[in-house]
């Protein structure tokens, strides 16, 4: 119980870190795509939401330092940096590569937390690591999905988004990379009938939805299905035929 709460505390306070930092580098633009987020609608103030990221920041790697899990914490908190202050997230591919990083430090970082027998062994490591890795690849080819329903506050603000560089191209490459990769994860690792149906189903759903439907609503519906298709790519590789790994 105490590593699950570690864990559940670890994914909390770096959610809450990115999102601060995303919050206080474009009011402007939230105030036109996310007008309920505290700082628009004047719950806190710009300032005041300053002094709380950095000070997330300094929380987040003491933290991690003494649960060790310090590396990820510190590639989470690289990236964050990049991706809002230093406004990486300008240009679509570091846009897409920095999530990438993102997710996977956040998994990392989930299991490291608290953990004294992360990886088990140098086959456990290499397991996790190809894990890992094809994580990483799902999100730096497909993250645009929460773009679709941005593109108005992503133009105001000068953002170079796949949505908005090739409206149609990118809705079209959505709409096929889902489905590819959800085959894919099926061939990779032995999952169960129901759960490799309930993947295809989702990302078919999903990449359809992205494809068939462009209303700023429906690319919303479709980023929703987008994220329970994820979740369901993250339970895979630990669910086999019949039995959990763990």
């Amino acid at each position: 119980p105490g590593t699950v709460l570690q864990r559940f505390i670890w994914v909390w306070l770096h959610a809450l870190q990115f999102c601060v930092s995303n919050q206080c580098v474009d009011p402007a633009e939230d105030r036109k795509n996310q007008p309920w987020r505290p700082i628009p609608s004047g719950k806190i103030s710009l300032s005041a939401a300053s002094r709380l990221r950095w000070a997330l920041l300094v929380a987040c790697l003491a933290l991690s330092a003494s649960w060790g899990a310090f590396g990820p914490s510190t590639a989470l908190s690289l990236a964050t940096l990049a991706y809002n202050e230093l406004r990486m997230s300008s240009w679509w591919f570091t846009r897409n590569a920095l999530n990438a990083v993102g997710y996977v430090s956040f998994c990392v970082g989930a299991a490291r937390a608290g953990s004294s027998n992360f990886g088990t062994g140098l086959r456990g490591i290499e397991t996790l690591l190809s894990i890992h890795v094809v994580h990483a690849l799902i999100i730096m080819t497909t993250i645009q999905a929460q773009d679709f329903k941005d593109v108005e506050g992503d133009t105001s603000v000068g953002r170079h988004t796949l949505p908005i560089l090739y409206p149609v191209g990118s809705r079209v490459a959505t709409a096929v990379i889902i489905p590819m990769w959800s085959v894919l994860v099926i061939h990779l690792w032995t999952i169960s009938t129901a759960l490799a149906a309930a993947i295809v189903g989702v990302g078919l759903l999903a990449g359809l939805g992205f494809f068939c439907c462009r209303s700023t609503d429906s690319d919303r519906r479709s980023y929703m299905l987008y994220n329970v298709w994820l979740c369901l790519l993250h339970v895979a590789p630990f669910v086999r035929r019949g039995k959990i790994i763990r």
